[in-house]
């Protein structure tokens, strides 16, 4: 009876042995994983990298046009509404042009009888002129007196100074005809572009002024207006490669100009960006990069980056990561170029926000 109570508690103790032993295995096991954080990392190496230049745009018309009437009159007709689409040779306006019509009949009969004028004292002249050069010859040959001879050189003159008067007088009526034709074809505004009315001014039946606005039109193309400060300005021109970023698609942009001066309030050169798709809504904004050459150097991640008043990352080594302070140099899309890290060093580029100082950690993939 000894025996067996004996064997029994031998048998309680080794399995309570067995208890407390696997209870100190899985609570070591556990500390380990509670004080090695998980990372992924990447090796540093110098590398070139576009530089960039980064600004906003804007997206505007091409350029617009504003249609007036070159002489005053009473508006006859406005064809078009803003937001109407025209293409090039539609008409825009007319003014009233009765009164000018009239005008023209009466200018038309007017230079008909100045035509024949003219032609009366081209014969006119023709004539005595002959008849002068005749009796020239016979006065040298001594068959008329000096006089004679002078009283026809006179009349000849004043039909030279009638035949001029006339081609004058046809010439003047000439003009005033032309004039009023074209006053007459102006009335008409025809649009020279392909594009969309922004607003007109008028209403039909009221008077006009010369030059006074009545349609605005754009371009169908548009371009992207940028801001470029001074040193911008020394870095771009018409080589430099540009990519719009418009919601995260990229296109090629084509640099058209720059302004040779700065905009008074913003101190900014205004630059237009030749752009090629129609998914850009005029007054869009979008982000405008002009890839001004490569520079060398060590070129991480920005998401690396991490802040408490100054710049840091961390640095891997012998499975702990060091906090490092960092020099931002350069700032190109979502790269910077830092200084304060090496080639070689093993950066930190997922789960920062989980390390301090010096803590222990293991690199997953």
């Amino acid at each position: 009876m000894e025996l067996k109570k004996y064997l029994m508690l031998l048998a309680i103790f080794i399995v309570l042995s067995q208890t407390v032993f696997s209870g100190c295995s899985v609570s070591s096991s556990e500390d380990i994983e509670i004080t090695s954080k998980p990372v992924k990392t990447e090796l540093l190496k110098e590398k070139m990298n576009p530089v960039l230049i980064s600004r906003t745009g804007n997206v505007i018309p091409e350029y617009k046009v504003t249609y007036g009437f070159k002489s005053s009159g009473k508006i006859k007709e406005i064809f078009v509404e803003s937001g109407d689409q025209v293409n090039k040779g539609d008409p825009l306006a007319l003014l009233d042009t009765s009164d000018l019509n009239l005008q023209l009949e009466a200018l038309k009969s007017k230079m008909s009888i100045s035509t024949e004028n003219v032609e009366k004292a081209i014969d006119s002249y023709e004539y005595i002129n002959n008849e002068y050069e005749n009796m020239k010859k016979i006065y040298e040959a001594g068959g008329i007196s000096k006089d004679a001879l002078e009283k026809i050189k006179l009349n000849r003159d004043i039909s030279k100074i009638s035949l001029k008067q006339a081609l004058e007088a046809l010439d003047g009526d000439k003009a005033q005809y032309d004039l009023t034709k074209k006053l007459i074809v102006e009335g008409l505004i025809i649009s020279d572009i392909d594009g969309i009315v922004l607003d007109t001014y008028s209403e039909q039946g009221e008077i006009a002024g010369a030059a006074q606005a009545i349609v605005t039109l754009r371009t169908l193309s548009s371009v992207v207006m940028v801001g470029l400060s001074q040193e911008d300005k020394t870095f771009i021109n018409n080589d430099t490669d540009i990519e719009i970023n418009f919601n995260g698609e990229f296109f090629k942009g084509e640099l058209m100009s720059v302004d040779d001066m700065p905009d008074l309030t913003t101190r900014t050169y205004a630059a237009k960006i030749r752009i090629n798709n129609k998914k850009m809504a005029i007054g869009q904004i979008v982000e405008v990069q002009f890839n001004i050459g490569e520079e060398k150097g060590i070129w991480i991640s920005i998401d690396a980056i991490m802040s408490d008043g100054e710049k840091f990352v961390y640095i891997v080594n012998k499975e702990r990561a060091f906090k490092r302070t960092i020099t931002i140099e350069e700032i190109f899309g979502y790269k910077v170029k830092a200084s304060g890290i090496e080639e070689g060093e093993v950066l930190v580029v997922d789960g920062m926000k989980n390390l301090t100082d010096g803590i222990n950690i293991h690199v997953v993939e």
